[in-house]
Parts: C-alpha cells; sequence; structure tokens
C-alpha cells in the first residue's frame, strides 16, 4: 500500500484535496471542498507618493555559473523556500524549512512545484509543471487551514498569443500587508509571447481585486525582494538586454533601472546590503534610503 496517495476531483469548477496517510500518520491540512477564485485580468489603478530606495554597486565578480550553492553559502544568504522531499535531504539556504507533512505533494495530474515560507503566510504553488502553474495556495503559519486558494489561468496568456507551450507561470510571490504580490514569466525569448511576459502584479487579498500590473519584461528571476515602498526585481535573457528594476510597490511603477552584464537569478537582501546573482556575475549594492 502507497503511503502517500492524492486525489483531485474536479467537480465543475471545485476542486478538492484528498490527503492521505504519509509516513505512517494521518497528516491532513484541511482544505475541503474549495472552489478556487478565478482571477481576472487586472485593471490597473496608478498613483502613489512613495519614498525610493537606491542601489549604490560595491562589488561584481564572475562566477563560475554552476557554484550559486558556493555563493548563497560565502554570503551567508538564504531564500525562503521549503525542502521539497525530490531534492533529497539536501539542508543548503536555498531551501532552509522543512515542508510539512500535511501539504499534499501530488493531488490529480497536480504537483507541488514550490513552497515559500512567507511572514504572512505559507504560500504553495501547483502546476503539472515548472512550466505551467496556475494555482496558488495560501495558508496561516502552522499550515492549519487554507485562507486563500487562487487560480492564474487568465495570467498564463493562452489563447491571447498562440503560443499555448510557452505558459506565464507563477514564479515568485510574497505578502506584505494583506497585498499579495506575484510574477509570472516564462522561460524563453521575449518575442515568443510578444512581448507579454515577466510582469509582476498587486492582488488585494481582501477582495481579490488586482491593484495594479507592471509594465512587462521587468520580472523572470527566481525572485524579487520588497524593500520599504519599493519590490526590486530583475529581467534577462540570452541575446536581450538584462537590468535590475525598482518598482514602486503601490503603483508597479519603474522607478529606477541598473544595467547588469547578463540575466539576474536571485535576488537577496541581507540586512542594508543586496545580493544579486546573475548567470555569470556576483554583485553586491549597498541599500541606500
Amino acid at each position: 500500500m502507497q503511503t502517500e496517495r492524492f486525489m483531485l476531483l474536479l467537480l465543475g469548477c471545485s476542486l478538492l484535496f484528498i490527503v492521505s496517510a504519509r509516513d505512517g500518520m494521518a497528516q491532513t491540512l484541511p482544505v475541503g471542498d474549495l472552489t478556487p477564485y478565478v482571477l481576472p485580468d487586472p485593471s490597473l489603478k496608478k498613483s502613489s507618493q512613495s519614498s525610493t530606495i537606491t542601489l549604490k554597486q560595491l562589488s561584481v565578480k564572475q562566477n563560475e555559473i554552476i557554484d550559486e550553492g558556493n555563493w548563497f553559502y560565502s554570503n551567508e544568504l538564504m531564500i525562503p523556500l521549503y525542502l521539497h522531499p525530490d531534492q533529497g535531504t539536501n539542508t543548503t539556504r536555498m531551501a532552509p524549512y522543512k515542508l510539512s507533512p500535511k501539504v499534499p505533494l501530488v493531488t490529480g495530474n497536480l504537483k507541488l512545484i514550490k513552497g515559500i515560507n512567507d511572514a504572512n503566510g505559507n504560500i504553495y504553488l501547483y502546476g503539472t509543471s515548472h512550466l505551467d502553474v496556475r494555482y496558488m495556495v495560501i495558508t496561516d503559519s502552522q499550515d492549519s487551514k487554507v485562507l486563500h486558494f487562487l487560480d492564474f489561468g487568465n495570467y498564463l496568456g493562452v489563447g491571447k498569443t498562440g503560443f499555448d507551450d510557452w505558459l506565464m507561470s507563477i514564479r515568485w510571490a510574497a505578502i506584505e500587508d494583506n497585498i499579495l504580490y506575484v510574477s509570472n514569466t516564462h522561460p524563453t525569448y521575449a518575442e515568443t509571447t510578444n512581448g507579454i511576459n515577466a510582469f509582476i502584479t498587486a492582488i488585494d487579498l481582501s477582495d481579490y481585486q488586482a491593484l495594479w500590473r507592471s509594465d512587462y519584461l521587468v520580472s523572470n528571476a527566481y525572485n524579487f525582494e520588497i524593500i520599504g515602498d519599493n519590490i526590486v526585481c530583475g529581467y534577462g535573457f540570452t541575446a536581450e538586454p538584462d537590468f535590475i528594476y525598482i518598482l514602486d510597490k503601490y503603483t508597479g511603477k519603474k522607478l529606477h533601472t541598473i544595467k547588469v552584464a547578463t540575466g539576474p537569478d536571485y535576488i537577496i537582501r541581507k540586512d542594508d546590503k543586496l545580493y544579486v546573482r546573475t548567470y555569470n556575475r556576483d554583485y553586491v549594492f549597498q541599500i541606500g534610503y
């Protein structure tokens, strides 16, 4: 008898998670009968008077491309990810949190792609693959109840660009003051979707209305950072321009653009410094307020 069984029952728009025993114990995340809220295309609202941080480059050096683990350790950095069992027993700073057995790894044809440990709730991303991440489950910090269940199908781009193989999957998410900030991107050239790619959307979790959507081609890095009134994100790809962007957290407007040598992968704040790992360069910036 398998120790892990998860079934997905689709009844109209209803999604039912049934979680069975794992590790010999009955572990249940009480998702129950849920209907995911289908997020509409956002109507943009842009007006704000926010302060702006500055980033002063302190250093840049070439990396070995495949040594990102050493980059995390040598700089004592971490990214708030849950360690997925498929990653074995690796406990690097790239995934320092242990996933709760309450969280289903597989449900029907959906897989848990990524778990994010956020100070305002745990964020779990589900999809059929890393290229098709459509659903977001947000729980409380103890995984005892589901707070939000969101369907980002209207954000994926299917039927709008004609390139159904390249979906704008959920890339990263964070919550602050009951606002969900989420990036969607596809991992190839911008022209594949006519430039409609790599954007951040701010969503009010009290009514699921989109407050704003950023310009396209600003955020395909693995993550972004919220610092004060700003979001620091990055975009780049082979033979395309590579930049770090500072956005207004309240409007999504671009406030500053910083050219980098190659596409940003990780953007991590540590105290008053920002560490940026690009494809083949490691940057350190001083954060100014």
